[in-house]
């Protein structure tokens, strides 16, 4: 909540978790200028990182993508790098959660993998119901479904190196 004060511990801890998103946001190319760094707790968030698109926001490249994904894994891993991996919180969780979602907009809506230029969900599949992409996903062949994941896993992972 705002005006909530954190211990001396966990402000550090927030601090470099969000000087990683902008050092890595400032350093990866393809990536969008930081524009703001705040440690003022904003409701959920401890802290936050603003990065302002450099182009057009309607025509994203690949590599812009993938370097927004290396920008929001830095966060976590500055925590790990600082603290040690067994004490990494669950700070990033939600940064885990967008850029999960993105690698699989890649693969899946986009094109951007080694599956392919295709499309591999329809509608349905992006809907806010979960029934209707629980439906989605059992329409396509296991074997898709698993290239899928198997794709989102190596975009995470070449981003995470």
């Amino acid at each position: 909540m705002e005006g909530t004060v954190m211990t001396d511990g966990k402000s550090s801890l927030v601090a470099y978790h969000e000087v990683g998103h902008a050092i890595c946001g400032t350093w990866t190319p393809g990536h969008d200028a930081v524009q703001k760094v705040t440690l003022i707790p904003r409701g959920q968030p401890c802290g936050f990182t603003c990065f302002i698109p450099s182009d057009d926001p309607t025509l994203i490249s690949k590599q812009q993508l993938f370097a927004r994904i290396v920008g929001g894994l830095c966060g976590r891993a500055a925590e790990e790098v600082i603290s040690g991996e067994p004490e990494v919180t669950t700070g990033a969780a939600g940064d885990l959660q967008q850029f999960t979602g993105l690698a699989k907009q890649m693969v899946t809506t986009f094109g951007m993998s080694e599956i392919g230029p295709m499309s591999l969900m329809d509608a349905s599949a992006q809907s806010a119901d979960v029934n209707m992409r629980m439906m989605a996903r059992n329409s396509m062949s296991e074997k898709l479904a698993e290239d899928i994941d198997a794709a989102v896993k190596r975009i995470s992972d070449e981003a995470a190196i």
